[in-house]
C-alpha cells in the first residue's frame, strides 16, 4: 500500500540497498551499457551527486520516435523547466537521503522537484551519452491529466519563491522561468489534444522572454494548425522528422529487445 508514486518509489529507495539509486517505469528501458556507464561516472567523481544520459522516445508499439539531447544543464537551467528523462537519472544514495527523497506532494512534476532539490547540494552532470528508452502513450498521466499541469508547474514556482538559496535566483532570471514555465504547460496541453490552451501559453512563454520561441516555434505553430484543423499537417513534419533521425547505432544493440521497433 502506498500514498501515490512518490510515496511509493520512496519505499523502493528505502528498501535497496546499494550506493547508486534509480528508478525505471515499467513501460521505459534502459539501453545497453547505461547502468555500466553511470556507476563509472559517479565512482571517477565522488562529489557528483546526479548523472544524467540522452534518451530515445518510443510509441506505445515500441517504434522509436525521437532522440532526445540535453546539456550539461545545471540549478539554473532546471529552474527554466528544461526537463531531462527521468529514466536516463542515476543518483548517490547520500545525496537522496540529504534531500530526503521524493516529495510526495507532487504527482507529474516530482521527477523534477527532486533533480532541483539534488543540483542546489550537489554538482550534476550530462553524460553525451543514449541511456535510456521512454515510452509515450495516450494512457500516461501527463496526456490523460495534461489540464492539470499548469496547477503543478505553478505550486513548484511558489515553492522556488520560498526557498532562500533559489529565491535570488528566481529574481535574476525571473523572465526566463516564467518562459519555461508557460513553455512546459503549453507542451503538456498540445500533446493532451487542448491546442487552444497550449496557444495560449506558448505567447505567454514568448511574451516574457522573445529568445526562447527558437526552442519551440514548430510545436506554436502545430498549436496553431491544429486549432484551425489543419493539425496533419504539423503531424506530416513529425513523420518527416523521424524519417531522418538515424537509429544506426541502436539497431544491433537493441535487436533482441523485445517491443522496440525501428
Amino acid at each position: 500500500p502506498d500514498q501515490g508514486q512518490a510515496d511509493a518509489i520512496n519505499k523502493g529507495f528505502q528498501k535497496a540497498t546499494g550506493q547508486i539509486l534509480a528508478w525505471l517505469n515499467s513501460d521505459d528501458l534502459y539501453l545497453p551499457g547505461a547502468v555500466s556507464q553511470a556507476v563509472s561516472q559517479l565512482e571517477q567523481d565522488p562529489g557528483l551527486g546526479l548523472v544524467f544520459g540522452n534518451a530515445l522516445s518510443a510509441n506505445a508499439d515500441g517504434y522509436l520516435l525521437n532522440q532526445l539531447l540535453f546539456d550539461d544543464w545545471g540549478l539554473e537551467d532546471l529552474l527554466q523547466f528544461k526537463i531531462i528523462c527521468q529514466p536516463a537519472v542515476f543518483m548517490r544514495r547520500e545525496a537522496l537521503q540529504k534531500v530526503d527523497y521524493l516529495d510526495p506532494e507532487y504527482h507529474f512534476f516530482l521527477d523534477h522537484q527532486l533533480w532541483i532539490r539534488l543540483a542546489m547540494k550537489n554538482r550534476i552532470r550530462h553524460i553525451p551519452a543514449f541511456w535510456a528508452v521512454s515510452r509515450y502513450h495516450l494512457e500516461a498521466k501527463n496526456i490523460t491529466m495534461a489540464p492539470r499541469i499548469g496547477g503543478e508547474v505553478g505550486k513548484i514556482l511558489d515553492w522556488v519563491e520560498d526557498q532562500p538559496d533559489l529565491a535570488r535566483i528566481f529574481t535574476q532570471d525571473r523572465n526566463k522561468i516564467l518562459a519555461g514555465a508557460e513553455q512546459i504547460t503549453a507542451r503538456y496541453l498540445l500533446d493532451g489534444g487542448k491546442p487552444g490552451g497550449a496557444l495560449i501559453h506558448y505567447f505567454k512563454a514568448a511574451r516574457y522572454w522573445l529568445p526562447s520561441l527558437a526552442g519551440f516555434w514548430h510545436r506554436f505553430l502545430f498549436a496553431g494548425l491544429s486549432l484551425i484543423g489543419l493539425g496533419f499537417m504539423g503531424n506530416w513534419y513529425y513523420h518527416w522528422k523521424k524519417l531522418k533521425q538515424d537509429h544506426s547505432q541502436f539497431r544491433k544493440s537493441l535487436e533482441n529487445w523485445p517491443g522496440i521497433n525501428f
